[in-house]
């Protein structure tokens, strides 16, 4: 199956169709509230958002990179979320959004990209490893919620 569509930044009238693919993951968001992070988000050129939306304008897919500063290795971009509509998988809109998350993170002088993938996403796991990511590692994330 072939799709028509083009890649390009996110912009802010965005937050509703990146809040609605983020809930096919597990991740709820409303418009109202992913819209203050996503404003953040694109005001900083250390992060991207892209988009890819067919032609009649209806947003399919999102994608955000960003930089992984740790202390302790060399500076790599980081794939902070990508969600490729349930209904318009497999037909390589999340190939092409890889492709320029990768250009970009190259643009700005990283040299490698790391993604993480819960462990119960084997589809998931299976696209990466296509695009010639290597799996390095498993390991638990841990949280705890802060009162102020």
């Amino acid at each position: 199956m072939s799709l028509d569509y083009i890649v390009r930044q996110a912009s802010v009238s965005d937050a509703g169709p990146i809040a609605a693919l983020s809930a096919q993951l597990g991740y709820p968001n409303t418009t109202d509230n992913l819209q203050p992070r996503l404003t953040s988000l694109l005001s900083r050129d250390d992060n991207a958002i892209f988009i890819a939306e067919t032609v009649a304008s209806e947003v399919m897919a999102w994608i955000h990179v960003m930089p992984r500063l740790l202390l302790i290795s060399d500076p790599i971009a980081e794939i902070g979320g990508l969600v490729v509509d349930e209904n318009r998988r497999r037909c390589g809109v999340g190939s092409a959004l890889i492709g320029v998350a990768e250009r970009w993170a190259a643009s700005k002088g990283y040299e490698a990209v790391i993604v993480r993938s819960n462990a119960v996403r084997s589809d998931a796991h299976s696209f990466y490893q296509a695009l010639d990511y290597e799996n390095i590692r498993t390991q638990k994330v841990f949280t705890k919620p802060l009162t102020p």
